[in-house]
C-alpha cells in the first residue's frame, strides 16, 4: 500500500510540476505567436487555446485525484479545512472542521491520503443523500492509539440494515470504497444512523507507537 501511495505521489508531482509547466510554456508560446498571425490564424489559435485550457483543467483534476498537492504544500489539516469550506459554498450546508492533532502531518503519506479521501467520500455522500442536512461536523481526534475521524450530520438518516441488505443502494453510499481504503492501512469503518435523526461515520486508524501524535 505504501509503495502504491508513493507512486501516486510521484505521478501527482510529475503531472503538477513537469507536465504542468510544459503546458504553461505552450500556452505562453501560443500567446506570443498570436502577434504574427492574420485574422484567420488568430481564429484558429483561439480554438487551440480553448483546447489547451481544457487540457490544463483535466491535468489538474487528474493530479488532484492522485493526491492533492496541497497535502504536502499546506498540510493535511489546512487542506481539509479548505475543502470543507469549499464544500459548504457548493452545497449550502453549514459544516465545521476540527483537527485536534497538531502533528497529523507526521503520519505516513498513505495514511494522510486515506484520511483525506474518507472525509471527501463521506461529505459527498451527505451532499447526495442527506437532503435535509443543515449541520455537519468533521472532527479528527485521538482515542488512545487510534486516530479517529468523525463525520456527523443531522440529515435524513437511514436504516443501516436495509442498506446492507440492498447492495445497489449500499454501494451508492460509497461505503465499500471507504472500508477498502481504511482496511489497506489497518483501519475500520463504523456507521451509526437512524431515520429522521442523521448519520455519524466513524473511521478509526491504528497509529504505530513511533507515530503516536503528541497531545
Amino acid at each position: 500500500m505504501r509503495a502504491a501511495e508513493d507512486e501516486r505521489l510521484r505521478l501527482s508531482h510529475e503531472l503538477h510540476d513537469q507536465t504542468g509547466q510544459t503546458l504553461i510554456a505552450a500556452t505562453l508560446a501560443a500567446k506570443d505567436l498570436e502577434k504574427s498571425l492574420d485574422a484567420d490564424g488568430r481564429h484558429r489559435l483561439a480554438k487551440l487555446n480553448v483546447l489547451l485550457g481544457q487540457m490544463g483543467r483535466t491535468l489538474h483534476q487528474v493530479a488532484w485525484e492522485l493526491r492533492p498537492a496541497s497535502i504536502d504544500e499546506l498540510g493535511l489539516a489546512a487542506t481539509l479545512d479548505n475543502y470543507v469550506s469549499d464544500w459548504c459554498e457548493q452545497t449550502g450546508i453549514d459544516a465545521e472542521f476540527y483537527c485536534k492533532e497538531t502533528n497529523i502531518d507526521t503520519l505516513p503519506n498513505d495514511t494522510r491520503t486515506t484520511i483525506y479521501r474518507v472525509i471527501q467520500e463521506a461529505l459527498t455522500n451527505i451532499a447526495k443523500h442527506a437532503s435535509e442536512s443543515r449541520r455537519v461536523s468533521v472532527v479528527i481526534s485521538r482515542v488512545g492509539t487510534m486516530l479517529q475521524l468523525m463525520i456527523d450530520d443531522n440529515g435524513d438518516g437511514f436504516d443501516l440494515n436495509e442498506k446492507l441488505a440492498t447492495p445497489n443502494k449500499y454501494g451508492s453510499l460509497g461505503i465499500p470504497s471507504m472500508r477498502e481504503r481504511l482496511s489497506l492501512i489497518g483501519g475500520t469503518l463504523e456507521i451509526e444512523s437512524s431515520k429522521g435523526v442523521g448519520t455519524t461515520v466513524f473511521a478509526r486508524i491504528p497509529i504505530e507507537p513511533e507515530e503516536v501524535l503528541l497531545p
